[in-house]
């Protein structure tokens, strides 16, 4: 019973959290329009926040690990709220399938890798705790957000994972 309620205290906190992001993604005259490239869920996991290229507005530059200046800002944004949650975090990278030319060194590998540490800077620089950080991890184009289109520019994204300290029930 005692856990079942430590449960659902978590779950009300992440509850609290989603509002919290949504509402200060509102509130900022320049991150509104970044509303459309927040996608929150819950997965077993915990609560997944992540931030997604659209078709007209990339997070990143192609083919780069520096994020917008908007990117920066709403990574910020959602470091200040995380960071009076208790959960640990991890953050994953994800490109489309659109390969790199035929030749080159660098891969969806690496800027998947590269663009979730640029993301873990980002937060711990705004204020979020380094030893908070469980994982850091580069998917590549491996777990795709649209599966029936590998290219989609949906599918290159940020994920921040703030992780259950009770299981799921």
């Amino acid at each position: 019973q005692m856990q079942a309620e430590m449960g659902k205290r978590e779950e009300q906190s992440f509850q609290r959290a989603e509002a919290d992001i949504r509402q200060a993604i509102q509130d900022v005259p320049e991150l509104k329009p970044l509303a459309q490239n927040l996608l929150v869920d819950r997965t077993p996991e915990g609560l997944r926040i992540q931030l997604v290229d659209q078709e007209r507005y990339s997070m990143f530059a192609s083919g780069s690990s520096a994020p917008a200046d908007a990117t920066r800002r709403l990574l910020s944004t959602v470091a200040k709220i995380v960071q009076n949650l208790p959960n640990s975090i991890a953050i994953a990278g994800h490109t489309d399938a659109v390969p790199f030319p035929r030749g080159a060194q660098y891969t969806n590998w690496e800027l998947s890798s590269d663009r979730a540490n640029a993301a873990r800077r980002t937060m711990i620089e705004a204020g979020l705790s380094q030893a908070r950080i469980a994982r850091v991890v580069g998917r590549a184009d491996t777990e795709p957000l649209i599966a029936d289109n590998p290219n989609d520019p949906r599918n290159r994204r940020i994920s921040i994972i703030l992780l259950r300290d009770i299981p799921a029930s």
